[in-house]
């Protein structure tokens, strides 16, 4: 039936009516006409009828939700409908939450039912979240589960949370902390989200080729590293100054902090380095002192520490991940020691060359651009060795490293993994051919 068929009703009438117009003037949104005839004078009931049938009430009451609606949009770090409160993003800003996270978390959607919260710890348990209100116990839900390990949650994650009970989704990570699980071909995530990478080093054994690995996965996390020196008050002065000055000399480019937890030496000096609600995560090998660092910089006991062994080999004192929020509103989250650390990298190789800065700046001058530092000739990295310049353990060091990628890369590529296997079947029937008489 068409307009023009009903007698008193002008055009358009029977369509459905038009969405209202955005308000923007702080003015009353006028009702939209829904095309029914008034029954009394069968004259249609336009805008005028309407706005007039609006008690002073009613009035105010639009007015108040439309100043609602134009303040929550205005403070949206995503320039939409804003859905926290702004308190809620007050709190959780002291645990790190920034716009990127709230973009993030406003494309996932039904936010009546889910709530962001960041994960603080994680152990054999499950894990606990912080959504600015308090610390919930959760679990995760099948979906979740069913993924890759390294898409799993992890300390320092930002995940939103069903009824404060379930973790649903991980949101995008800003940087990862990995390393190669042990006996697997696959990554391990150890934190998410951290700003600064501690590498905590005792002054009493420094292990250079461990600090040089530590360096490579710092950087490729996508942080910052920062070196620290502990246990400063069990060496002489003078050991300790040459320690350092060999730390210094492999960490190129990184402040060295050094620390004593016991009498509070250097923790001022590592708390100037840090910034509230940035996140530094510490790593390290057992016993280097990483807990006690940490309750010296909280102010009280609150992670467990144990005594060095008989043989200098350090215990597995910390069995789970804690993320701790500082007096002074810094995040520390400490890891359990690590006695293996083996390297996980994309395709960029970009984190050797950061760790080593000072083999890269020498393979610069090198005659081919593709140099190994080898046998090739014109090679500067080897003729910095051959004068001096640069210790012969350095270079070894960063073959070692490099060769430990390559074959990192070639396991997850399965193309790079049959070209070797291709060469190497090449190889071998060279071999055969020249050893048969």
């Amino acid at each position: 039936m068409r307009d023009d068929d009903v007698p008193g009703v002008s055009r358009g009438c029977l369509r459905t009516a038009a969405r209202p117009r955005p308000v923007t003037d702080g003015s009353v949104p006028a009702p939209v006409a829904r095309g029914i005839p008034c029954p009394a004078t069968g004259r249609h009931r336009g805008r005028d009828d309407l706005e007039s049938s609006l008690t002073e009430h009613d009035r105010s009451t639009i007015q108040q939700d439309h100043s609602r609606q134009h303040d929550r949009s205005q403070r949206s770090p995503v320039g939409g409908a804003d859905p926290l409160p702004l308190d809620t993003h007050d709190l959780l800003s002291e645990w790190g939450w920034t716009d990127q996270e709230a973009a993030a978390y406003a494309a996932i959607g039904d936010h009546e039912a889910l709530r962001p919260a960041r994960v603080v710890w994680q152990g054999r348990g499950g894990w606990v979240v912080q959504d600015g209100h308090g610390e919930h116990r959760v679990t995760a839900s099948g979906r979740l589960r069913a993924t890759a390990p390294d898409d799993r949650p992890v300390t320092g994650d930002w995940v939103a949370v069903r009824d404060r009970a379930v973790l649903t989704a991980v949101l995008p990570r800003r940087t990862s902390l990995r390393r190669k699980a042990v006996g697997r071909s696959q990554a391990q995530v150890v934190a998410a989200n951290a700003d600064l990478v501690g590498i905590c080093a005792a002054a009493t054994a420094v292990n250079p080729r461990r600090l040089e690995r530590e360096l490579v996965v710092a950087w490729e996390s996508g942080a910052t590293p920062l070196v620290i020196v502990t246990k400063a008050d069990l060496v002489h002065p003078a050991d300790l100054a040459t320690t350092v000055e060999a730390v210094t000399a492999l960490a190129v480019g990184v402040p060295v902090v050094t620390v004593c937890a016991p009498t509070g030496t250097g923790t001022a000096q590592l708390l100037e380095v840090l910034r509230p609600a940035g996140t530094v995560v510490f790593i390290g090998a057992s016993g280097v002192g990483k807990s006690t660092l940490l309750n010296a910089l909280q102010g009280s006991d609150l992670l467990a520490t144990g005594a060095v062994r008989a043989d200098g080999r350090g215990r597995h004192t910390t069995t789970s991940r804690h993320l701790v929020r500082l007096p002074g509103g810094e995040l520390v989250l400490d890891t359990p020691g690590t006695r293996e650390l083996g390297l996980w990298t994309d395709d960029d190789p970009g984190s050797l060359a950061d760790a080593f800065s000072d083999v890269d700046r020498w393979a610069a001058h090198c005659r081919f651009a593709d140099c190994s530092h080898g046998p090739e000739p014109g090679c500067a990295v080897t003729s910095a060795v051959a004068s001096g310049e640069m210790p012969a353990d350095r270079l070894a060091s960063w073959h070692r490293l490099q060769r430990e990628l390559v074959y990192v890369a070639r396991s997850r590529d399965a193309r790079l993994a049959s070209e070797a296997r291709r060469r190497h079947r090449a190889i071998v029937r060279q071999v055969r051919g020249t050893n048969r008489p």
